[in-house]
């Protein structure tokens, strides 16, 4: 079960922070460890709101300015709630071909839309904002040629500011299920549901609660040349492999399955 105030968010929301292969993704026919059965619920051990302390900034075309993201996971018996809010500025003005070379030197490299005019040939003027529309008092992302709901924003100078926030639910059952490898070990499996390419397939994280916090572990490179890989497209590998729960120390260590997240328990939670 899912429910989302965010549509453009998948089913793997758990994991939208991971920097684990860059733009590779890897689905699993089946979820894994395919020698354990579901767990009924989430374990004390992860229960409880956790923050995320993983390096992830946002970056865009148009965003200059941005703190880091701040995400925080809630987790009880059933659900994993994923809390996420980050701090956001845009430039709000036109640019001319002279103004939009100025910013190109000062920043090092230049955002899209200042590619854009400068290859125009047409020395007239541009809003810089084209992946945010401005309604009322609320300023709406668009994403995937999607109209997204909209923040309250302010202006300072040509800049807009706005704290974005969005909240997603999953619950075990049909699209998120929860075995335990050891002792320590737990994997979570997502069925990408909303991705029409990968529709049906199933996403895998290890996670391992500690004292010290929740370390996240994702498929790492290593898992590129695997002999169950049979289809790959566009940065995407198809697996049709079993994983056996003994198994999983040793991909760990061998890191085909690497450390991509980690938190810690919110102060007081």
């Amino acid at each position: 079960m899912l429910r989302s105030s965010h549509l453009s968010m998948t089913l793997i929301a758990f994991a939208c922070g991971l920097l684990f292969t860059g733009c590779d993704s890897y689905y699993f026919s089946r979820p894994q460890p395919a020698d354990r059965d579901d767990e009924r619920s989430f374990p004390r051990a992860m229960r409880g709101r956790w923050i995320d302390v993983t390096d992830n900034e946002e970056s865009g075309a148009d965003v200059i300015l941005s703190d880091s993201l701040q995400t925080i996971y809630s987790i009880d018996r059933q659900r994993i709630w994923t809390l996420e809010a980050s701090s956001v500025a845009l430039i709000d003005r036109t640019l001319t071909l002279e103004t939009a070379e100025l910013e190109r030197s000062e920043h090092g490299n230049s955002f899209t839309s200042l590619r854009e005019q400068r290859y125009d040939s047409i020395a007239g003027r541009m809003d810089t904002i084209d992946n945010f529309i401005l309604h009322g008092d609320r300023i709406h992302p668009v994403e995937d040629d999607r109209l997204g709901m909209g923040y309250p924003f302010r202006r300072r100078g040509d800049t807009i500011f706005f704290v974005r926030r969005d909240t997603t639910i999953m619950e075990l059952g049909h699209h998120l299920k929860l075995r335990k490898a050891s002792r320590d070990l737990f994997v979570l499996n997502f069925r990408n549901g909303i991705s029409k390419e990968a529709s049906g397939w199933w996403e895998v994280l290890l996670v391992r609660p500690g004292q010290e916090g929740m370390d996240v572990f994702g498929p790492g490179k290593q898992l590129n040349g695997h002999p169950a890989i049979f289809h790959m497209r566009s940065g995407n590998h198809y697996l049709d492999l079993d994983i056996r729960a003994d198994e999983l120390e040793g991909m760990i260590r061998d890191s085909v399955f690497v450390q991509g997240m980690k938190l810690v328990r919110e102060v007081g939670k």
